[in-house]
């Protein structure tokens, strides 16, 4: 055991002394080693999964006044060990890594992010309008200080998943009378993908959400869902549920006040926790119940 620990420790150590001429006479190439061990269990299985969610990694590391040092991307190793490893100066300062993992650049764009500050992260999209699947995509910060003594660093980098899947079930919606199977349509509206540093989220353009669509739905009576991939969700957020008939608003409706009924969900810690959302209408547009850990009715007056 003590030499498995001693394994460990020159492993940690040894990128110091292999980082340059770093001597007690000459200081000028010494470095900090940061350790930072990546950790995902803000999920509703209460367990790391950050090897089975994330597939890549972008890390940014800011100074104190927040000016960008460094941007690269999370190597094969720091995947493999989920554990991202950096050398700072040696001299006494604070710092702050902001972690993405999964930014793909087919879903997502990180742009202005020469200051902590100006950091903005936004949804790719077709004027205005948001489709298809949106890849998990985690996001951390962790914040540390050197002392000016190559004092290592070693602590964890916590996540949260800034994505969701909100599934909207229309029972009794697949009517043979209604052209082309039926003639219901959903979109979710508002300005739901502008987001800063801190996963804090920023008034931004209006977006439609547009779902996939599964008709006929196993399970239930003629039944429409549609699948919508949102970014995070937060008590007074704008995003609007709306449902068609044609081109009739039947429905119309905040998301997360829909949400939040469930008695799953009772604070903005239980939005971040949970990713996966069900409503569930009857034929009159009502809705009848909600689905996060388990299936609770919903006792909603109004309907057609």
């Amino acid at each position: 055991m003590y030499c498995k620990h001693l394994i460990r420790v020159l492993l940690f150590i040894l990128p110091f002394f292999v980082a340059g001429g770093c001597t007690k006479e000459d200081t000028s190439d010494c470095r900090t080693a940061v350790r930072l061990q990546l950790s995902y269990t803000h999920n509703k299985e209460g367990r790391d999964l950050f090897k089975e969610v994330a597939t890549c990694g972008d890390i940014l590391l800011y100074n104190g006044d927040g000016t960008l040092l460094e941007r690269r991307a999370m190597t094969a190793r720091e995947y493999e060990t989920a554990t991202l490893q950096l050398m700072v100066p040696l001299e006494k300062a604070s710092y702050t890594v902001v972690f993405w993992a999964n930014l793909l650049t087919e879903n997502y764009v990180l742009d202005s992010e020469a200051t902590m500050q100006s950091m903005r992260m936004s949804l790719q999209h077709e004027q205005g309008q948001v489709s298809g699947v949106l890849p998990d995509l985690l996001h951390g910060v962790s914040s540390f200080a050197t002392d000016g003594q190559r004092t290592p660093i070693e602590q964890t980098l916590s996540m949260r998943n800034l994505t969701n899947q909100v599934n909207v079930i229309l029972e009794g919606a697949m009517s043979g009378t209604r052209a082309a199977g039926t003639a219901y349509s959903m979109q979710l509206t508002g300005s739901n993908g502008l987001y800063g540093w801190a996963a804090d989220n920023f008034p931004g353009e209006s977006l439609n959400y547009v779902p996939i669509y599964t008709p006929n739905i196993a399970g239930y009576d003629k039944a429409l869902c549609g699948t919508f991939h949102t970014l995070h969700l937060w008590p007074g957020s704008d995003l609007r549920l709306m449902i068609f008939n044609g081109s009739s608003v039947l429905y119309d409706e905040p998301l997360v006040d829909l949400l939040m009924q469930s008695p799953d969900i009772n604070t903005e810690d239980d939005l971040w926790r949970y990713s996966d959302y069900y409503l569930r209408f009857d034929s009159n547009m009502m809705l009848t119940a909600i689905k996060v850990l388990e299936w609770h009715d919903i006792d909603t007056e109004g309907g057609l």
